[in-house]
């Protein structure tokens, strides 16, 4: 059975504290379910349609945070909601199970969704040994600072400082990633001046663009900043993701509808060591290829989620037969920052988008993911 995205709806992708800070994760996941469900009554019946939601589990989201989004959207509460946490792939599961699920035909349709607000991550204290203990630290909630001291040594760092690894590993130098970054912000903002992002853009509060894309930045801006992981690294805050806040939702259907995205062809995820972490997406979109007898020279176009240049960067050394010219073409996660779930959704939304305005074909939508996962799905457009 063929799996159609039939519609999408996003909010626009905003800094931390920025213009969408203000509201409550729930609230902001919301807003695009209730955009697309409304738009689409006729697809999405009460009977036959459940909600995914990809998200990063905090103290503020509580539990099933899909279900309180589902309900604060105003929508029927006829409509059952799952959460799911892998990280930063969270949203393309999402969108895997939705699909899935349609293709089983356990459902007519499907809603596949991601949210991510860095704004809102908050603290929690650190479990206490004694009754009485005899100082508290606050953590950023959800940190991997307690169970990462479980790992092996080899494993306890995040994955800046892996991509800092790879990029020394793959010759991957300082002004090859500012080059990326700078080029990364560039096609952002001519994408926003070609309509690429409004197809699917919801007003919140008036703010209907993304606030993270910079238009006034240059080589000597991002050459003045500072190494991030080592005292002589090629990382630094201007060849990286800004934190961001966002959400975005796909509507997964049995039916093409009046206007249809794409056609979902199928999703592979993969596990490799922690500290490999950069190295994930190229195995991810190996295998997923592989799994529908496609070569990347099918591909028309592809987005690689990017929380630091170098990691995208080492997936194209790893994979010089992708082309630099084909991937993230309508800007990255560099340009409209890192909203945890919600930007690899995003980045599959502008894929389509691109592909429909170059008459269609296979499109690839990959991401790495933190503690060592990597995640690819694959699109088609029909021209």
């Amino acid at each position: 059975m063929d799996v159609y995205l039939a519609d999408a709806a996003r909010t626009p992708f905003g800094r931390r504290g920025g213009v969408v800070a203000r509201l409550h994760v729930a609230q902001l996941a919301a807003i695009p379910l209730q955009q697309l469900l409304l738009r689409n009554p006729l697809l999405a019946d009460v009977d036959h349609t459940e909600i995914y939601l990809g998200a990063d589990i905090t103290a503020e989201s509580g539990p099933n945070l899909a279900r309180s989004a589902a309900l604060i959207s105003g929508l029927s509460e006829h409509f059952p909601a799952i959460t799911i946490d892998r990280r930063e792939s969270s949203g393309l599961d999402a969108l895997i199970l939705a699909a899935r699920a349609v293709r089983l035909e356990d459902s007519h349709s499907a809603v596949a969704a991601a949210v991510g607000s860095a704004s809102r991550v908050g603290f929690q204290l650190n479990t206490p040994d004694t009754a009485y203990p005899t100082h508290l630290r606050l953590f950023p909630s959800g940190s991997e600072e307690h169970v990462g001291q479980l790992l092996p040594s080899a494993w306890r760092h995040g994955p800046g400082w892996f991509a800092q690894l790879a990029a020394y590993q793959y010759d991957i130098d300082r002004a090859a990633q500012d080059g990326w970054a700078l080029h990364s912000h560039s096609l952002a903002h001519q994408a926003w001046q070609d309509g690429i992002p409004q197809d699917h853009m919801s007003v919140v509060d008036g703010h209907c663009s993304d606030e993270c894309i910079l238009t006034e930045i240059d080589s000597r801006t991002m050459g003045a900043q500072p190494p991030l992981f080592t005292t002589d690294g090629t990382i630094t805050v201007g060849n990286s993701a800004v934190d961001a806040d966002g959400a975005a939702a796909l509507l997964v259907s049995s039916f093409p509808g009046p206007d249809p995205m794409a056609r979902f062809i199928g999703g592979e995820t993969v596990g490799v060591a922690p500290n490999e972490y950069p190295l994930a997406s190229a195995a991810a979109i190996r295998k997923v290829l592989a799994r529908h007898n496609l070569k990347a020279s099918d591909i028309a176009a592809w987005e690689i989620e990017e929380r630091y240049a170098a990691a995208t960067l080492v997936c194209l050394a790893q994979m010089p037969e992708l082309g630099k010219k084909l991937v993230n073409t309508a800007g990255s996660t560099i340009s409209y920052g890192h909203a945890g779930p919600a930007s690899a959704l995003r980045s599959l939304i502008n894929l389509c988008t691109v592909l429909r305005r170059r008459g269609g074909g296979y499109g690839v939508a990959a991401t790495n993911v933190a503690a060592g996962q990597g995640m690819a799905v694959i699109v088609r457009v029909d021209g």
